[in-house]
Formats: structure tokens, C-alpha cells, sequence
């Protein structure tokens, strides 16, 4: 009967690896971003100069992510949508 007791004490591993998985996905979200943001820094970077002929301008921030999630929609949602039908089905 104390062996139930104790393995849901909160100081005996009960959620904290649930805590520390949420701690490396936040960290790995962040990571994600702060790889964007590089990239769309050196993108811009490597623009200046070009030619502003038709279809060069990079755009604003705002139209870059509209085109970019348009983009990743339409790339990632067909292969991924089997994966969470699955996922969806076994939970």
C-alpha cells in the first residue's frame, strides 16, 4: 500500500520527465527560430545589389512568411497527413 503512495509523490519522478521532455522541445523551438531569423537575415544580405528587375524584390517580412506558409503547406501536409491519420488512430 506505501509503494502506491510513493511512486505518485511529485518529488519521485512523476511528472518531471514530462517537464524536462517540454524543456528540450521548447529549446529545440527556439533554436528553429533563431535559425530563421539567420537565414532571412543572410537572405537579405545576399540580395542587396541584385538587379531589381521583375520577380527579384525579396518583399516585406509579412509577405515572406505568407509565400513561405503557403509553400510548406503545400509541400508538407500531403506527405504528413497519413502520419497523423495514424497517430490520431492509435491514441
Amino acid at each position: 500500500m506505501s509503494t502506491a503512495t510513493e511512486s505518485r509523490a511529485p518529488g519521485r519522478g512523476g511528472l518531471l520527465p514530462a517537464f524536462a521532455a517540454v524543456r528540450v522541445r521548447l529549446g529545440l523551438v527556439a533554436l528553429l527560430f533563431a535559425a530563421a531569423a539567420l537565414a532571412w537575415w543572410w537572405t537579405a544580405d545576399q540580395m542587396r545589389g541584385m538587379d531589381d528587375g521583375p520577380w527579384t524584390a525579396l518583399g516585406t517580412l509579412s509577405w515572406f512568411v505568407g509565400v513561405w506558409v503557403v509553400m510548406m503547406a503545400a509541400m508538407m501536409l500531403p506527405s504528413v497527413a497519413p502520419t497523423v491519420a495514424l497517430y490520431s488512430r492509435m491514441t
